[in-house]
């Protein structure tokens, strides 16, 4: 009953969200709009709770869909706590959102003599993150325990023109492998 509940919940949000976002570039405002549909989704966590999805070792992405060209990448993401990942952009867009624990955000802008801070946003239940294809962040998993997450990105990260940015001097390196990130 519970597979086929989660199954039915997650094709009603992929379907609400792709006018939203298949086509042209879309704005920040309708990631926005796919941001509060997957934080209402997140908070059903005993559709994504560790019995249907248990890693045998963290890190783990479970795949819950995506359109056939590997847009629409849409997965649940199991992070222990400590984990970190460099700067990064993904090279698409990004729409995270929290069933359980918290995953710390660091925005930059590249500036003159490298990587500005701008921002930290916590990811936690009730509270996600929108990210454009440009935008650098940083990522550790705060707390005791792991971090649940849903994430939507608009291409599957395997095919996705990620970058990754020296840590110390913040300039960029050559296209980095995808990553959980």
């Amino acid at each position: 009953m519970l597979l086929a509940e989660r199954a039915q919940a997650i094709a009603a949000v992929r379907a609400e969200v792709r006018p939203l976002v298949l086509g042209d570039r879309p704005s920040r405002e309708a990631l926005e709009a796919v941001r509060s549909r997957l934080e209402t989704l997140a908070a059903r966590r005993d559709l994504f709770g560790p019995d249907a999805f248990a890693p045998s070792r963290p890190p783990a992405r479970f795949p819950l869909g995506e359109e056939p060209d590997g847009r629409l990448s849409f997965s649940l993401v199991v992070l222990p706590p400590g984990i970190a990942t460099a700067p990064h952009a993904h090279g698409t867009w990004a729409v995270i959102a929290a069933v359980a624990g918290e995953e710390v955000n660091r925005l930059y802008r590249q500036g003159p003599s490298g990587l500005l801070p701008i921002e930290e946003v916590v990811v936690r239940p009730g509270r996600g993150i929108v990210l454009l294809p440009e935008d650098i962040h940083a990522t550790v998993v705060a707390g005791p325990g792991h971090a649940r997450l849903l994430k939507l990105y608009g291409v599957a990260l395997e095919r996705a023109p990620r970058r990754a940015y020296d840590p110390l001097t913040g300039l960029p390196l050559s296209a980095a492998p995808a990553q959980a990130g």
